[in-house]
């Protein structure tokens, strides 16, 4: 997947592929109404095969060159969110019309396409892209932990998950005990942070669970509750809890809690963001 900032969209459509053409010198264009526009499509573009539901159709965004309207053929448009821009290295920055990365909702990093600069830039020779080894180093690049944060209050979640993102951190979203288990079998996170009480499956349930689990069960469980009585921290430590930590928190105590069960590298990188 990619994204594209909306601002450099000035609409979208669809276009019937019968209507485009190329001429002479391989240019593109297509008629939309009355009017023809130069046409490129993004796969084809960025080297890649174009995977279409529709081999009649396909969803096109018009963009504003400095030459006038361009349309630009998509495989599928799925929606539009507010992204955080992260930088990427110099070898992914190097390629034609990569503005930059982001991690979307679900923690897969999706490159931020500049349409414009792929426009300017067709004639250029360009390499195909081998999307699986891009998206691995995007990966390692862009993202420095993966934490599931399992609360059912939504404040909580949106608060925290807005934290860590300040620290590159990818955050997967659960209500309770239920829905983190389901959402474990998509994506296992490096770190979770786990309310006590929740519908449906507490968070002592749920860690007994992840440790009874032979693929979960080395999972760190930071148990976040505003429980602060030994009644409650000694049982959580007996199921497998790997820290205690009481509500209210201080930010620096959550980062510096999930920096101490994190791999060297991971922690090394958002010790070096906490510095900055």
């Amino acid at each position: 997947r990619f994204t594209v900032p909306l601002m450099a969209i000035m609409s979208i459509t669809m276009v019937h592929r019968s209507r485009i053409v190329a001429d002479a010198s391989g240019e593109q264009s297509v008629t939309i109404g009355e009017k023809t526009y130069p046409y490129i499509s993004l796969a084809e573009r960025l080297g890649m095969l174009a995977q279409l539901e529709d081999d009649t159709k396909t969803p096109a965004l018009i963009m504003n060159a400095a030459t006038g309207p361009v349309v630009v053929g998509v495989d599928e448009l799925i929606h539009s969110t507010e992204i955080v821009v992260k930088p990427v290295g110099v070898q992914i920055a190097s390629l034609d019309g990569i503005e930059g990365a982001t991690v979307l909702s679900d923690g897969e990093v999706a490159l931020i396409i500049d349409l414009v600069d792929l426009w300017n830039t067709r004639h250029a020779e360009r390499d195909e892209i081998d999307q699986a080894s891009l998206v691995a180093k995007l990966e390692e690049e862009v993202s420095t932990a993966i934490v599931m944060v399992v609360d059912d209050s939504l404040t909580v979640r949106r608060v925290t998950e807005r934290n860590l993102s300040k620290y590159g951190i990818t955050t997967l979203l659960a209500t309770d005990g239920i829905d983190a288990m389901e959402k474990l079998s998509d994506k296992v996170p490096d770190v979770m942070l786990v309310d006590i009480e929740m519908p449906r499956m507490d968070g002592f349930e749920l860690t007994e669970r992840v440790r009874d689990d032979p693929v979960y069960k080395d999972i760190p469980i930071i148990i976040i509750t505003s429980r602060s009585g030994p009644k409650h921290r000694d049982r959580a430590m007996e199921l497998g809890a790997t820290l205690y930590l009481t509500k209210p928190y201080q930010e620096l105590e959550l980062m510096n809690a999930i920096n101490s069960v994190l791999p060297l590298e991971s922690s090394r990188k958002i010790s070096a963001m906490m510095e900055n």
